[in-house]
C-alpha cells in the first residue's frame, strides 16, 4: 500500500526506482549464498529419463492448465476495481496488503496437508475470489478476494512439492527448472487473454477464469499423485 501511495504522490517513476534499488540489493545478497551438493546422475542421462517420463509429462501439462485458470482473472483487476468499481488507486494498494496477510494465513494452514489436498484447497480458494471480485460491491468484498487470491501462491509452492513423487533425487532440479518454465509459459498466455476479454468486457475474464478453475479442480482430482505416491515415489 505505501509503494501505491509513493505512485500517487511522486510517480510511478519513483515506485520503480525503489524497486530497481531493492532488486540489486537483493542480488548482491544472494551472490553470498555458498554452493549446494547436487545429487549426480548414476547414467549421466537425466534430460533423456525425464522426457521419458509420462507421469510428469502428464503433470507439466496439468500444471499449465491450473495456473493458466488461476491467473487468467487477475492480471487486469486493478484496472477493473479501478475503471468499473471506482476505487482509487490508495484503496487498491491496501488491498494488496490482505494478499499478503493471506499468502501468510494460507501457508501456515496448508503447509501441513498433503501436497495434493493443499494443492485442490489453494485453488478453491482462488476460485472464491474470483467470485468475489466479480459478483461482490464493495470494498469489504474486494478485500476479500485479494486475500483468498494468496492461495494461487500456496497452490503453486504445493504443485512444486508434488513434484517430488514423480521423479528421482537427481532429477529435481531439473523437473523444477521444467515446472517453472511451464508455469511462467501459462501466465504469459493468460495476460493476453485477459486482455482481449477485458476489451470485450470488462468483468469477462472473471467468468471464464471461474470455469477455467472448476476444470483444473476436477483434473488435479482425478490426476494429481496422491498422498501414497508421494511416500512411495514411483520411478520414472
Amino acid at each position: 500500500p505505501h509503494l501505491l501511495q509513493l505512485a500517487e504522490q511522486f510517480g510511478l517513476r519513483s515506485v520503480y526506482s525503489l524497486a530497481a534499488g531493492i532488486f540489486v540489493v537483493s542480488t548482491l545478497l544472494i551472490l553470498l549464498i555458498r554452493p549446494q551438493p547436487v545429487d549426480a546422475a548414476h547414467d549421466g542421462h537425466r534430460y533423456r529419463e525425464l522426457l521419458a517420463n509420462r507421469r510428469f509429462g502428464g503433470f507439466l501439462i496439468l500444471i499449465f492448465i491450473v495456473n493458466f485458470g488461476m491467473y487468467l482473472a487477475w492480471p487486469l483487476t486493478p484496472n477493473y476495481l479501478q475503471a468499473v468499481r471506482g476505487v482509487s488507486l490508495g484503496q487498491i494498494g491496501l488491498l494488496g496488503a490482505f494478499t499478503g496477510l493471506g499468502t501468510v494465513v494460507f501457508n501456515l494452514a496448508l503447509g501441513h496437508l498433503p501436497a495434493k489436498r493443499g494443492m485442490l484447497i489453494g485453488q478453491a480458494l482462488v476460485g472464491g475470489a474470483v467470485l468475489a471480485l466479480w459478483l461482490g460491491a464493495g470494498f469489504p468484498w474486494y478485500a476479500a478476494g485479494y486475500f483468498l487470491f494468496a492461495g494461487f501462491r500456496t497452490a503453486r509452492s504445493l504443485i512444486t512439492a508434488t513434484i517430488h513423487a514423480l521423479v528421482r533425487p537427481a532429477e529435481i532440479g531439473l523437473a523444477f527448472g521444467a515446472n517453472e518454465t511451464l508455469a511462467a509459459a501459462s501466465l504469459m498466455a493468460a495476460a493476453p487473454l485477459a486482455g482481449l476479454l477485458f476489451d470485450r468486457q470488462a468483468s469477462l475474464p472473471y467468468p471464464i477464469g471461474a470455469g477455467l478453475i472448476l476444470l483444473g479442480l476436477l483434473l488435479s482430482a482425478a490426476l494429481a499423485p496422491n498422498t501414497r505416491a508421494e511416500l512411495e515415489p514411483e520411478p520414472p
